[in-house]
């Protein structure tokens, strides 16, 4: 048995109870009859099965609740984590941007990569993306409301639809964009699914390199949400 295997584990604890508690039974069964009954072997039997039943009862469902939770721990699942694309294909944490100057645009491709054993078929993914290396938008009054108007190649879906799969969020801070699968945009393991780009406006402020961070959270059908982090590395071009 391995050392931290708890499926063994599980199952060698259950078959040492499923041999000791049959044969620490008949002892008390023998004691009951012998020290309280005077020997009465019926009456005996009757109080031993009730001890017995107390002792099999709790057993039985610590059992069963450990048989369910090593179940579902077994069963494979959706490991995805979100990642850029460069130009030559290759997948990375961190993307690196030139700064040009106010005229300077870049784009960075957002790709969803599945690490695990199964398909995901229903997640979601939460994107906060800081709004200085962004296009800027302007704010609107819409219905009494001041509302934020995104430029409509500020970001593009390249898996779903927008209003469909996608919401998106601009705030003074952050645009904040959320993915839906809605059951039809799979994520297949080892694969990795490109499903957004965003146009970036960079502006280096300082002589060295600024790096910007952009979190994440992915939400399956199983398991608790997947904090995760790109970065965004400022360079100058002159």
């Amino acid at each position: 048995m391995k050392l931290g295997d708890r499926g063994t584990l599980t199952t060698g604890v259950m078959i040492v109870a499923a041999i000791t508690l049959p044969f620490l039974a008949f002892v008390v069964v023998r004691e009951i009859s012998n020290r309280i009954m005077g020997g009465d072997i019926d009456r005996g039997l009757a109080l031993g099965q009730l001890c017995f039943d107390a002792l099999i009862l709790p057993t039985a469902a610590i059992g069963f609740y450990l048989a369910i939770r090593e179940f579902r721990g077994s069963q494979s699942s959706p490991q995805l984590i979100l990642q850029w694309e460069v130009d030559d294909g290759a997948r990375t944490d961190a993307l690196s941007l030139t700064d040009y100057g106010l005229q300077g645009h870049d784009f960075g491709r957002i790709v969803l990569h599945n690490q695990g054993s199964a398909v995901g078929i229903w997640y979601l993914v939460r994107i906060s993306l800081p709004s200085e290396i962004l296009l800027p938008w302007r704010e609107i009054e819409l219905n009494g409301e001041t509302v934020a108007e995104l430029p409509d190649h500020a970001w593009l879906p390249l898996a779903g639809e927008k209003g469909e799969n996608w919401q998106d969020k601009p705030t003074r801070r952050s645009l904040e964009l959320q993915f839906m699968s809605m059951g039809k945009v799979a994520s297949y393991p080892g694969h990795t699914l490109a499903i957004c780009q965003v146009e970036f406006m960079p502006h280096a402020d300082k002589a060295d390199p600024k790096i910007h961070e952009v979190h994440y959270e992915i939400f399956t059908d199983r398991g608790k949400p997947k904090p995760g982090r790109l970065t965004i590395k400022m360079d100058r071009a002159f």
